[in-house]
């Protein structure tokens, strides 16, 4: 019955003869092959790999890993406070540190890093009452330069350099690069106060 059935299918198509078969599937090879080939020529072009990670499916616990690298390379040292929904849309994930030894009342924004990552529920149904499945898309972190710039350096830009970024003219690094086919572009720049950075993407 299975046999039959690709048969009719091929009968359909025009597809009558060992020869076209095969010429088709080499075809769709070459066509494969084509757009993998493509993709990773965008991907060294950006500087950046295909699997960035920047995009996570359903997965929280990838979240914390990629926000817990940024943590974990900053220059100073910081506790895991939350991980959480936004209060104000379930569209938006914050994950927030604070640096360590440092009591709750004494802290300010420059002793504070929130990794926020924006939600898109695939599939996502409100009239037939579908939840969706959640994807998380890196979106904004501030912080003081050298606690975020191992993170630019490891997930955005490998061939960023500290120094250069931060003695430049507009104290700016931009940079396109294609995630699961979608061309984003992040920014790395200094807040107009001086004292604090940001990444973002858009």
């Amino acid at each position: 019955m299975k046999y039959l059935f690709i048969i009719s299918i091929l009968i359909t198509l025009g597809i009558n003869s060992q020869a076209q078969l095969g010429s088709l599937l080499k075809q769709a090879s070459k066509a494969t092959e084509e757009i993998s080939n493509k993709s990773k020529k965008v991907a060294q072009a950006t500087g950046i790999s295909e699997s960035s990670n920047l995009v996570i499916k359903d997965d929280e616990e990838k979240v914390r890993e990629i926000s817990d690298y940024l943590a974990n390379n900053a220059k100073r040292n910081y506790d895991f406070k939350s991980a959480d929904y936004s209060r104000a849309s379930k569209n938006y994930y914050i994950v927030s540190y604070t640096e360590s030894g440092i009591p709750e009342k004494e802290l300010t924004d420059k002793e504070k890093i929130n990794m926020q990552f924006h939600v898109y529920y695939e599939g996502e149904n409100t009239a037939l009452e579908v939840k969706g499945t959640p994807i998380f898309t890196f979106k904004h972190v501030k912080g003081r330069y050298l606690d975020i710039f191992p993170f630019w350096k490891k997930y955005i830009d490998p061939n960023a350099d500290a120094e250069t970024i931060a003695t430049s003219r507009f104290k700016e690094s931009k940079t396109k690069i294609i995630i699961d086919g979608y061309e984003r572009t992040f920014v790395l720049k200094e807040i107009p106060n001086g004292e604090l950075w940001e990444i973002k993407s858009y």
